[in-house]
Formats: C-alpha cells, sequence, structure tokens
C-alpha cells in the first residue's frame, strides 16, 4: 500500500468539544494537511460541504444534545450527495458501549475510532480507508449514482480481478441483486463463501437472501448459526424476527425484534421493523415505543418526517382502542392529548418540511377519541371540521393527515369518501412506512365485510325507491344504515323516503317525524361532499314542515 499524502488532501474535523478539534486539527497539520477545517456542529458541517468537497470527514459520534449526530450527518451527507464518491469518512467516539458501536458500525462510515487513539492509530486508519476508497472509486460512483447495473459490472471486475476487496465488492454485488430481485444468482456468489470459509457477514448474507426467496426455515437455521457463534449481530435477529412474522409465529419474533432494538436501536429501518411485528402482535405498548423512537431519531436526519409525529400520536390512541380496561383507555387519551400539545411546540410541526395543518390534525385526533368513548355524532362533527379546515388550505390533501382521517371515515362508515381518500395516497405511492400501512390494511380488513352489506341495502333502497316502494327502500335504508352508522348519504337518502312516507298520510306519524329532525340535525351544518350538499339543500325546503 502506497504512503499516505495529506498535503494535496481538503480535511473537515466535526466535534462539539473545542478542545479535541483544536487536538485533531494539530494532530492531522503534523501528519501534513495544509488545509483543514472545523466545525462544532453537524449543522455547521453540512453548510461547509455545501460549499466545498473535502476528502477526509472525521466527526465525533455526539454533537451535542438537541443536535444532529454523527449517524445523522454521515447520512445527510451521503444522501444530499454533499461529498464526493471517494470521499472517507471516519467516526470517533469516547463511549464503547455496545449500542453505539453496532449502531455506528450500521451506518457504514469507513472507519469507527474510540477515543482515545494515537496518531499513528489515526494515520493507519486513514490510509486503509483512503487506499479502497481509491481501488474502487468506479464502483463508489456508481453506488452514489444509484447506478445498479455499472455498479454490479465494477463489483465483477474487482472479484475477477483478484482485487484485496474481493470480498468486500461480494457483499454489495449480493446486497445489489437483491434489489433486483435476483436471488439466485445472489446463492451463486455467496455459496463458496459460506461452504469453504464459514465467512460471518457471507452466512449473514445467505440467510436474508434466503429469508427473501422464501425458504424460511434455512433463513432462520442460517441466522441461528451466527447467533451460536456468539457473535452479537443484531442483523441475525431481524432475519429471524421477519421469518417468524412470516410463518406467523408471533411470539418468537417479538421476542427476537426486541433483542435486536436492544443491541443495536439506532435504526429507523429496525423500529418500523418493530412496529410492523408489534402491530401482528397486538403489542400496542411496544408499537408506540417503536414509533417514539423513530421520531426521535429522525428529528435531525434526512428522514424528518411530519407523518413520524402522526404515527406516534396515533400509536398512543391505538393504545387506547385496544385498552382491556376502561381507566386504562381514559389515560391513554388523555395521554395523546397531552402529547400533541407538547408536539405542538416542537421544530418539526412549527416548520414542518411537508403539507400539515396543526389545527386539522387535532380535530382529526378528536375525532378518533370520540369514536373510542363511542360518541359517533361527536366523531362526525370533529371529523367534518377538519375536512373544513383542509380544504380550505390546501389543493391537494396533505398526506400525514390522511391515515387517521381514513380510520375514522371507516368507523363511521363513510365508505365512499374513505375509498376516495385510499386512491388519493395510492396515487401518490403513499404511505411508504410499514406501520401506516399495516394499520389501513387492518381497517380496511376489517371493514371490508361491513362495506359489502352497505353497498347491498344502499343500492336495494335505491332500487325500491325508484319503484316507488317507499317502506321498502326505508327499510333498506335502516339496514344500510346499521353498517354505516352515520353515512351521511344514506341519512340523506332515508329523508328523501321519510318525506314520501309523511306525504302519505294527513296525519303524519309523530315518530316518524321525530326521526326525521334527528336525522336532520345529524347532517345539519356538516362540511359534506358537494353532491351530498346539494341534495340536502333541496330537501331542507319539503323537510320545513315536519322539522318545526
Amino acid at each position: 500500500m502506497p504512503k499516505m499524502t495529506y498535503h494535496d488532501k481538503r480535511v473537515l474535523i466535526v466535534d462539539d468539544q473545542r478542545p479535541f478539534l483544536v487536538m485533531l486539527r494539530s494532530t492531522m497539520n503534523t501528519l501534513g494537511a495544509t488545509s483543514v477545517m472545523v466545525a462544532e456542529s453537524g449543522e455547521v458541517a453540512i453548510a461547509a460541504c455545501q460549499q466545498e468537497k473535502f476528502d477526509i470527514i472525521i466527526s465525533d459520534l455526539e454533537l451535542g444534545d438537541g443536535r444532529r449526530n454523527g449517524f445523522q450527518l454521515l447520512e445527510e451527507l451521503r444522501g444530499k450527495k454533499l461529498i464526493k464518491p471517494e470521499t472517507i469518512f471516519l467516526m470517533v467516539s469516547g463511549d464503547s458501549q455496545r449500542p453505539m458501536v453496532l449502531g455506528t458500525v450500521e451506518k457504514q462510515p469507513d472507519d469507527y475510532l474510540i477515543k482515545p487513539f494515537s496518531q499513528a492509530q489515526l494515520n493507519n486508519r486513514i490510509s486503509k480507508c483512503w487506499a479502497k476508497r481509491s481501488a474502487l472509486k468506479s464502483l463508489y460512483v456508481h453506488l452514489m449514482n444509484d447506478d445498479v447495473k455499472n455498479a454490479i459490472i465494477a463489483c465483477k471486475d474487482a472479484i475477477t480481478s483478484g482485487s484485496r476487496y474481493r470480498q468486500y465488492c461480494s457483499l454489495i454485488m449480493t446486497e445489489l441483486l437483491w434489489r433486483e430481485n435476483k436471488f439466485e444468482l445472489a446463492v451463486s456468489i455467496l455459496n463458496p463463501l459460506v461452504r469453504d470459509k464459514q465467512l460471518p457477514w457471507a452466512v449473514l448474507a445467505m440467510a436474508k437472501t434466503k429469508m427473501y426467496m422464501r425458504q424460511f426455515e434455512e433463513a432462520i437455521n442460517l441466522a441461528k448459526n451466527i447467533l451460536d457463534s456468539k457473535m452479537l449481530a443484531a442483523d441475525a435477529h431481524d432475519i429471524l424476527a421477519q421469518c417468524y412474522l412470516r410463518t406467523e409465529k408471533l411470539e418468537e419474533s417479538c421476542l427476537e425484534i426486541k433483542k435486536a432494538i436492544e443491541l443495536s436501536p439506532y435504526s429507523i429501518e429496525r423500529q418500523y421493523l418493530g412496529c410492523e411485528i408489534a402491530q401482528a402482535s397486538g403489542d400496542y405498548e411496544f408499537a408506540k415505543n417503536c414509533c417514539l423512537a423513530i421520531l426521535d431519531q429522525s428529528r435531525r436526519s434526512v428522514h424528518k418526517n411530519i407523518s413520524h409525529m402522526c404515527n406516534y400520536i396515533r400509536s398512543i390512541l391505538d393504545l387506547a382502542e385496544h385498552a382491556s380496561e376502561q381507566k386504562d383507555s381514559n389515560k391513554y387519551q388523555q395521554d395523546a392529548m397531552i402529547e400533541l400539545q407538547r408536539q405542538k411546540q416542537t421544530e418539526l410541526v412549527r416548520h414542518s418540511p411537508q403539507p400539515f395543518d396543526f389545527n386539522a390534525f387535532e380535530s382529526i385526533v378528536s375525532a378518533r377519541i370520540n369514536v373510542i368513548q363511542g360518541k359517533l355524532q361527536n366523531a362526525k362533527r370533529a371529523l367534518s371540521d377538519s375536512q373544513k379546515k383542509i380544504e380550505g388550505k390546501f389543493e391537494e390533501y396533505p398526506l400525514a393527515l390522511a391515515p387517521d382521517t381514513i380510520k375514522v371515515m371507516f368507523d363511521l362508515g363513510e365508505y365512499e369518501q374513505a375509498s376516495h381518500l385510499i386512491g388519493t395516497l395510492k396515487k401518490h405511492n403513499h404511505p411508504n412506512d410499514p406501520y401506516t400501512r399495516k394499520m389501513l390494511s387492518s381497517d380496511l380488513k376489517k371493514a371490508q365485510k361491513n362495506i359489502g352489506d352497505y353497498n347491498k341495502y344502499n343500492k336495494e333502497g335505491i332500487a325500491e325507491y325508484n319503484l316507488g316502494q317507499h317502506q321498502a327502500a326505508y327499510e333498506a335504508f335502516h339496514k344500510a344504515l346499521e353498517q354505516a352508522p352515520t353515512n351521511a348519504g344514506v341519512i340523506i337518502n332515508l329523508l328523501q323516503v321519510i318525506i314520501k312516507l309523511l306525504a302519505k298520510t294527513s296525519k303524519p306519524d309523530i315518530n316518524l317525524k321525530k326521526e326525521c329532525r334527528t336525522l336532520f340535525r345529524n347532517v345539519d351544518g356538516l362540511h359534506l361532499p358537494e353532491a351530498h350538499q346539494k341534495r340536502l339543500a333541496t330537501l331542507t325546503t319539503e323537510l320545513q314542515p315536519y322539522l318545526e
């Protein structure tokens, strides 16, 4: 390996402790670096990288409370392409605790150093990283440009040429083949490495490949082999958790993902897997903890999204909805409102990177709480209030507000509106997080029978009404309303048929008049879809004699 030279390298050092900055800058100067910039926070480092491209970045892991940490800095620099393909990123930390070390390794910096370290150690690590980045520059260029095809070719070239980095390239190539769904080819690359050398990373990659191929028993055995070798592999627990989930062994799945999170909690993907398994297992407390971890880890990262806050609030509401004791449900409802007000003051809500309206979300949360309490008419009015705010402020529906809105619509029986909003989500390829997808899928599955019965009776009522069979239409619409307790369309249909029934007698039925008044109150003043609003306006004059 040629001797590393520093005089032509641009260096950035990031640390919130000034004494370490000064010491490390002096060390780099001693090694020959003449261009050394320092930054006391991740935010300053990002600004510096927007102005110029560095060859070497050395960052501390902890960069101050309430600020980006080294994980988040690395993700943002790579995600926004603020560094060159050949730039090396070294993470340093005084924290040698296992979760921190594993979390750092998973973020894949070029290397990781525990403080204190010597000048010789630093030089040795930088030299090795630079040699690797230089030798595989074309691969890193293709990876940065998300050019999977040419990245695979670059890996093949390195492997066939006998490069000293051929094992690393085998791993990268395997991961690229996963993205292309070429699992058999991935197996052919890994087979000799697993069979002849029993390399732990290759065994783990084979386990994941088998999992993708739905060969769950083989994947489980390989993952267990990793754990039996006493390796602290959070990824192995992830694989076991996913395999057990897919084979409906929910208790085992939940146990494995909790082990993975305990070992290495600083992964949003792992926390989302925790959410998915928790939902399937009915462990809503665990789901809430995972949602909170995602929110906390994403606030100052490239993953910052208002949906994470919405997920956290809805996870508390899920706890309230599924609580076995009323006192527990009441507590969680109160917790949701308290947490909602706390989140209102955060930078994420005040300067949301995505379209969002806090007041509308507050109304939607209120609607959900009213549904939990069985106060469906109150829920209907709270939902109506939220939709009025949204339509008055946005041309397109804010995607973060849609999942809870859809849930309330299902609960209230507003199936047409829910279906329209689901169509909006699909059009925008949203939601892309497993927690929301699972929630919507579960709600839709639970509502399917009600939707079928509702459509059947509503169509039957319309047909009977058109034939002049008003009593039969009245009975059919009532059956539809049982499946959709506050559905505005059915209520308006019922009002229309009640007018016909009342008009048939000289002395209108007092119970029908009373029902007419109740139904009208349930829709009067609501923010209804335009078609419903027009029909109600047309009927109001005819209803007037019966509303007094």
